[in-house]
Parts: C-alpha cells; structure tokens; sequence
C-alpha cells in the first residue's frame, strides 16, 4: 500500500486524490465509516 503521506498521491487521477481524501477521513475518524468504505469498494 502507498503510505499516505507519499506525494505519489498527487499524481493520481482524480480518483485516486478522492481516495487520498478518503483514507485520511478514515485515518482521523472523519465522515461516515460506511460510506467511505463503499466508496472504496466501489474505486477498486
């Protein structure tokens, strides 16, 4: 997996930054939990 904290991130299509932006939600306890992991889901 790409640490979070790689700049590969931002070379990204634009998927890949709303997944970038996902994973953070996720890693902070941010959004909702179930929603975020259907959107993951789904972008896989």
């Amino acid at each position: 997996m790409i640490p979070l904290d790689s700049p590969i991130w931002k070379e990204l299509d634009s998927s890949g930054s709303d997944t970038y932006e996902v994973f953070h939600d996720l890693m902070e306890g941010k959004g909702d939990f179930r929603e975020d992991m259907e959107f993951l889901g789904e972008d896989s």
